[in-house]
């Protein structure tokens, strides 16, 4: 899926946890997040099995390692987390921030963007480009005048 995002932070490698685990590990917890992402299940996976079929039995066997170290957490009933979910996920509010500031830009500029107008101005670049035959020299300038 495109356009799914998770945060990292550049530090993380230091954090107390992240800084214990294998390199297999490492690479099932980033897998792990990335399949909840997509999966947009809120960090959420319905049993250990679940878990390793999404990322894996190559890196399923890194679970009991990120149980342990206290990245996954196990309830009652089987079901896995991500704990700290929310620190691996990008702003919620960037996306309604970023159409807020469109809306505003394009109410401002009279209902035209950015984008539109570029594409505007390429069309008219084009158009005058595509002539057949090279203009002459009185057409450049009476065009030029107005």
């Amino acid at each position: 899926m495109a356009g799914l995002w998770i945060k990292w932070d550049c530090n993380a490698h230091k954090d107390d946890k992240i800084a214990t685990l294998t390199d297999a590990e490492f690479r099932a917890f980033i897998t792990a997040i990335s399949e909840a992402k997509q999966l947009r299940s809120g960090g959420i996976f319905k049993s250990r099995e679940h878990l390793k079929v999404c990322i894996g039995s190559r890196y399923g066997q890194a679970i009991a390692g990120l149980i342990a170290k206290g990245l996954l957490g196990v309830d009652q009933s089987g079901t896995v987390a991500i704990l700290g979910w929310a620190r691996y996920q990008v702003d919620p509010t960037s996306t309604r921030r970023q159409a807020t500031f469109r809306d505003k830009q394009r109410t401002e500029a009279g209902g035209i963007t950015g984008s539109s107008r570029y594409r505007a101005e390429q069309s008219r670049d084009t158009t005058e480009k595509k002539s057949p035959t090279p203009l002459q020299l009185g057409e450049i300038l009476r065009r030029a005048q107005g």
